[in-house]
C-alpha cells in the first residue's frame, strides 16, 4: 500500500470516476449502499454520485449517511 500511495503523491494527473444514481449503481453493486439506500438518494433528487457524494441536477451534493465517517466501524 505504502508504494501505492507514494507513486500516487508524484502523479500529475488524477483521474475521477463519475457514477450514476441508477440500476444499476456501482454503489450497490459493490456493497456500499442498500437498493433502499440508492431510491432514497434518487427520491431526493440525486442524478450522480462522485467519489461516494451523491449531486442533484443543480449541483448541490450530499454524503450518504451510511457512507460517512461516523458511521465506519
Amino acid at each position: 500500500m505504502r508504494a501505492a500511495l507514494d507513486i500516487a503523491a508524484t502523479a500529475s494527473i488524477t483521474f475521477l470516476g463519475i457514477g450514476e444514481v441508477d440500476d444499476p449503481a456501482s454503489m450497490c453493486e459493490n456493497d456500499f449502499l442498500t437498493p433502499a439506500d440508492l431510491a432514497r438518494m434518487r427520491a431526493a433528487g440525486g442524478i450522480a454520485e462522485i467519489i461516494d457524494w451523491a449531486f442533484d441536477g443543480r449541483g448541490r451534493h450530499e454524503r450518504p449517511r451510511r457512507l460517512s465517517a461516523d458511521t465506519a466501524a
